[in-house]
């Protein structure tokens, strides 16, 4: 059957989630092997390691074209995915040849490259799809700036998410649906949800007001506050929501503005937002769920 032909799907939200793969380019494993030699030993208890590795990102549930060709591909390759071997203890039995068994260490990201050149591994096609709206005004006005929404988009491509483009998005905006989406109106976020295939959508309110230091000084404070909920798109349900706020001090009114919202949206996603989306899709997957993120723009009406 063609559903038996898919390549298997692991999105880069789930290679962050293990911890083989978070925030590191290696991995240390204990290992065993058998062999009627010590040396087939060795290389038993090398692709037992590597099999480990693998087994942290393809799924049992999952099925793969050419799977087992493409697994023994890798587990022959073992010898050049192990990077040090550590802790080794040798046995030998007279009647069955030797056991080995240590602590390796592995490097997981040739192993993770060497799966994406074998289509084991498909990150980018995958990439839930983000829709990111926003609503600014600099002391009252709302100036067409989009410096939440350019924030916004720069950090999260930054950590590989993938943006609807915004002018798809102005094919669908209205004052109406902007005010709705704003207010958290499910139909609304469902449509975006049906028209652009966003699977979520970043909704972002940010105000920034400036005032001078002193009388006499032309130097200005700016102080912006900036609230995000992060929704799905297919459910409607609120995955994250925060506030926060930044300050900068600034001759220019909009480089002032871009400063404390810069800093605003950097502290919520860094800090907060980003760790809800990635754990609301990790669930997802492995519940067996294939999910896409998405972006909106902004808004031009509160």
């Amino acid at each position: 059957m063609k559903l038996m032909l898919k390549c298997v799907i692991i999105t880069f939200f789930g290679c962050l989630l293990n911890p083989l793969f978070v925030f590191a380019n290696e991995a240390t494993i204990a290992a065993s092997g058998n062999g009627l030699s010590k040396a087939e030993a060795m290389r038993d208890m090398k692709r037992n390691a590597v099999e480990q590795a693998l087994g942290s990102l393809v799924k049992s549930s999952t099925v793969v074209e050419n799977f087992e060709v493409k697994h023994d591909k890798i587990l022959t390759m073992s010898e050049g995915f192990v990077k040090k071997v550590s802790d080794l203890e040798e046995t030998h039995h007279a009647d069955s040849g030797w056991s080995v068994k240590a602590v390796l260490t592995l490097s997981t990201e040739s192993i993770k490259n060497e799966m994406m050149a074998l289509k084991m591994l498909q990150i980018d096609a995958e990439m839930p799809r983000v829709a990111v709206i926003t609503e600014e005004y600099l002391n009252g006005e709302n100036k067409g700036l989009k410096l939440t929404e350019t924030n916004i988009i720069k950090l999260l491509r930054a950590k590989q998410f993938n943006l609807i483009d915004p002018e798809q998005v102005k094919l669908i905006r209205s004052n109406s649906i902007d005010r709705a989406l704003i207010e958290g109106n499910n139909k609304w976020i469902q449509l975006i949800k049906t028209q652009l295939n966003a699977d979520f959508v970043v909704i972002a309110k940010t105000r920034c007001t400036s005032s001078l230091i002193m009388e006499g000084v032309m130097m200005k404070t700016h102080q912006v506050t900036s609230s995000v909920k992060v929704m799905n798109a297919g459910t409607g349900a609120l995955i994250a929501a925060d506030t926060t706020t930044g300050k900068a001090a600034h001759i220019s009114e909009q480089v002032g503005c871009e400063q404390a919202i810069g800093s605003a949206i950097s502290s919520l996603f860094n800090e907060h937002l980003t760790d809800q989306m990635i754990h609301t899709l990790s669930d997802n997957l492995n519940n067996g769920m294939k999910i896409h993120l998405a972006i909106n723009k902004g808004l031009d009406s509160y």
